[in-house]
């Protein structure tokens, strides 16, 4: 009732789980045992393990050993580089970690003037190549009247409809 994994491996903990488990009284279901199992394990093995909601015990002993090979094993290589003494490539045992995405600078060769950079701060303004996905119009699809339930031609101007549908020859130019 009260088996913890301890210092013991995965392996042992489930074959000393299933031989005590002969001498228990009580009739128990595959859940509780994978319950039982589970709250035994340490806490390391626990805590990935629990998640899954595993309730087949060979497949609750089963999981808990490949986690328990694959923690081993990315120990195994976290500990190897300090041991070699900086074999990896490295001088003097430094680590050369090369740093994510750097923002290109923002000067376009007139260093040092005064004048303004090129990239605007705060959200983009439509110009005159955009286009929205909706209605064609010369906006972003975020800030489209359609989204909001209007519809505005822009050949006319008028609500109601949207350009493609325009009747008018007011806007319909060479």
């Amino acid at each position: 009732m009260e088996l913890v994994q301890g210092n013991k491996s995965v392996s042992e903990y489930a074959d000393r789980f299933k031989h005590l488990l002969r001498f228990n009284t009580m009739a128990v279901d595959e859940e509780w045992q994978c319950r039982k199992f589970e709250n035994g394990l340490r806490s390391d093995i626990k805590l990935l393990v629990k998640g899954l909601r595993i309730r087949e015990f060979l497949a609750l002993v089963e999981m808990a050993r490949d986690l328990e090979k694959t923690k081993r094993e990315s120990e195994r290589q976290q500990s190897q580089p300090a041991r070699s003494g900086g074999s990896s490539g490295s001088r003097g045992g430094l680590s050369t970690r090369k740093t994510p995405y750097t923002r290109p600078s923002l000067s376009s060769g007139s260093r040092g003037s005064s004048s303004q950079p090129s990239v605007q701060s705060g959200p983009a303004r439509p110009s005159g190549t955009v286009r929205c996905f909706g209605c064609g119009g010369p906006h972003y699809r975020n800030n489209c009247p359609l989204a909001n339930g209007a519809r505005k031609c822009f050949k006319c101007e008028k609500e109601g409809h949207i350009a493609v549908e325009c009747t008018s020859t007011a806007g319909s130019g060479p």
